[in-house]
């Protein structure tokens, strides 16, 4: 999508594309999405939830910095591809999605207020399950049996 673009404008043009994936989520575009000007092409929905998904976590935190990409929509963007793909790839054992929403509103609030600071500022992130985590279990990889 890119070419041969320097590392400045590759930013810029994810940035673009990550607007463009807002915008598509809200509705604002039918059909083929114009991501970019300076791109100078067009893009299927596809290909922006694509470009978001393969963007790498700089170019996501600068997203999110800018005001480009919202915490809550990069934490629903995840869950969402949690939920497709799981049943098959059966990666997650627990999920918490309402904590996970919960920070995301609160780093919003962070950007809102100028406070938003650290490396992975609004960058959901997975624990896995053998690190202890406060108010989550413990599992090892194991799901919960029940004791019925």
């Amino acid at each position: 999508m890119t070419g041969g673009l320097g590392p400045v404008k590759k930013r810029i043009t994810v940035w673009l594309l990550l607007a463009a994936v807002l915008l598509a989520a809200a509705g604002a575009f039918p059909g083929f999405l114009q991501a970019s000007a300076t791109a100078g092409a067009f893009y299927t929905e596809k290909e922006l939830y694509d470009a978001l998904y393969d963007a790498g976590i700089a170019e996501l935190r600068d997203a999110v910095m800018c005001g480009f990409l919202s915490p809550v929509t990069l934490t629903e963007f995840y869950f969402d591809r949690i939920e497709k793909y799981n049943e098959t790839w059966n990666c997650f054992v627990t999920l918490s999605k309402d904590k996970a929403l919960a920070s995301a509103r609160e780093k919003e609030e962070e950007l809102k207020n100028g406070s938003a600071a650290g490396a992975l500022f609004g960058i959901p992130v997975v624990v896995k399950d053998n690190i202890d985590v406060k108010g989550l279990p413990t599992t090892n990889g194991y799901a919960l049996k029940s004791k019925s």
